[in-house]
């Protein structure tokens, strides 16, 4: 199939070296592969390093949103300058659904700076029962944030710490919404079902995006909310599949 491999980037110059040889490797398992790279708010060299793959990626689309944090207040909120980058991309994929078939969306910092085996990432593609598909770890699954499922996590973990009672200790309620739930899940396991996950690395059928956007905001209580899980929920229709894939490692074990 036809791959867009999209990443929001920001701050990233120590890793970028790391991933596009994670992005080399991965596109060439695919027939044909776009990248697409949007930038905004940083004040390292991150820009004029990406930008300086042009050369050798002629399928490298790089789009800088500038200082976002500068022009709305609404981007002090750190979900929000990523749900617009994001946002960007999640564009463009449906815009080249009928030349492309996945999209990979990527972080592009030290989660995914570790080399990536072919196995793991074909691994997905035993399946084809789902909307979105996501990476796991070697080591804990840390990204609980993102994380929603019934009995695992079925609540905004970072809520639940601050919403504590008196008599827990913040690092005692961390230890209960968060510590306790990045558990190792071993490679050999089942796809594991979840309402949302990313884990670093997400492959999306792009034909199931159909308008589905991410969405950084505030709660009631003037917190952030995560973006990544507003876009599962709007993803096919608000009807999507989304697993994560335990032989989807993003930092196999040397």
């Amino acid at each position: 199939s036809n791959l867009i491999i999209a990443g929001a980037v920001r701050n990233v110059e120590p890793y970028i070296d790391q991933i596009f040889e994670n992005i080399d490797q991965i596109s060439k398992l695919f027939s044909k592969v776009k990248i697409v790279l949007v930038e905004s708010d940083s004040n390292d060299n991150t820009l004029n390093k990406i930008n300086g793959y042009k050369s050798t990626h002629p399928n490298l689309e790089v789009i800088s949103l500038g200082s976002l944090a500068s022009k709305h207040p609404s981007y002090l909120i750190r979900c929000n300058r990523i749900a617009a980058a994001r946002n960007v991309f999640f564009e463009i994929a449906e815009n080249l659904k009928d030349e492309y078939q996945h999209l990979l969306v990527i972080d592009m910092d030290d989660i995914c700076a570790n080399k990536i085996k072919d196995e793991a990432i074909l691994s997905n593609f035993e399946y084809d029962n789902w909307d979105m598909i996501t990476a796991n770890q070697s080591g804990n699954y840390y990204d609980i944030w993102a994380l929603r499922h019934d009995e695992w996590m079925p609540y905004d973990c970072w809520e639940m710490v601050l919403d504590r009672p008196s008599f827990i200790s913040r690092e005692d309620a961390w230890k209960i919404h968060v510590g306790s739930r990045q558990i190792n899940i071993d490679e050999n396991h089942p796809l594991i079902k979840v309402k949302s996950s990313f884990g670093g690395m997400g492959f999306i059928k792009i034909d199931s995006i159909k308008g589905a956007r991410s969405q950084g905001q505030r709660d009631s209580d003037g917190r952030e909310t995560c973006d990544w899980v507003s876009f599962c929920a709007r993803l096919n229709a608000g009807n999507a599949n989304i697993f994560i894939n335990p032989k989807f490692i993003t930092n196999p074990k040397i």
